[in-house]
């Protein structure tokens, strides 16, 4: 009589040797999964963030074009707003021509992840993001670069947060404003109507710096390091200011 043991034993054995190499290749392939979810949203913020910030640069080409600025602040904007462990731009196109299209901006970035991911550089992920818009040289302003032309353009629907403090926001004529800068590029009608200060030399600004300005009582233009800039305001729609979480002044009601 044959003894069925062995086979049973045999039978485990097996079932054993499959555990040992198939839990391994499971165990890799959940880790790669959870490596890549926050992955896919690094990189919708990263063209989130691209986006938006074409979408101001599309604006401000009405009255001011600098690529230089344009590229150094969309720049900036992906690094803030990075999930990555790196981010860069590849390519930045400013006011170009492609299939048939004018005045077009685009970037092309690309942000890296998985440095310090427990799988090393069997996860790492690299993510290659293209944006593109269409800028509004001078059919939304009339092309006087007047930066005031964007308040009266019948289209916009602007409003001024402070985002470096606030949670609010509101109208031109807001009080809380008349103590504030406005951060803004320089342009020259903008030079015709401030003198740079004295104090923090920004006589040294070109076309197309960021510059800060008290529009209310102020006669000069100031740079970010001027002692005299404290608090300061920047123009967006509306439904820009909603969507980031502004909500209205309740002085003037936004």
């Amino acid at each position: 009589m044959s003894d069925s043991r062995g086979g049973r034993g045999s039978k485990r054995g097996s079932y054993i040797v499959e555990t040992s190499i198939l839990f391994p290749a499971f165990l890799i392939g959940l880790m790669l999964l959870l490596s890549i979810i926050p992955a896919i949203a690094a990189a919708e913020a990263e063209v989130f963030a691209a986006a938006d910030q074409l979408k101001g640069a599309d604006l401000r080409a009405a009255f001011v074009q600098s690529r230089p600025a344009e590229e150094i602040a969309m720049f900036v904007r992906l690094q803030q707003e990075s999930a990555f462990d790196a981010v860069y731009i590849r390519r930045f196109q400013y006011l170009h021509s492609a299939d048939g299209e004018e005045d077009l901006i685009s970037v092309s970035f690309r942000g890296i992840s998985g440095s310090g991911n427990p799988m090393g550089r069997i996860s790492r992920i690299v993510f290659d993001g293209n944006v593109r818009s269409r800028a509004f040289t001078g059919a939304v302003y009339g092309g006087d670069g007047d930066p005031d032309a964007f308040s009266r353009n019948e289209e916009s629907d602007p409003v001024y947060v402070f985002p470096a403090r606030g949670e609010r926001y509101h109208c031109r004529s807001c009080p809380f404003l008349n103590p504030a800068s406005e951060r803004t590029y320089l342009t020259a009608a903008l030079r015709r109507r401030f003198r740079p200060c004295t104090i923090c030399n920004s006589e040294a600004c070109a076309i197309g710096d960021m510059v800060y300005c008290f529009y209310t009582d102020g006669e000069v233009y100031h740079v970010g390091t001027c002692p005299q800039v404290d608090k300061f305001y920047i123009v967006m729609e509306r439904e820009d200011a909603i969507r980031k979480g502004y909500t209205p002044c309740g002085t003037c009601g936004g």
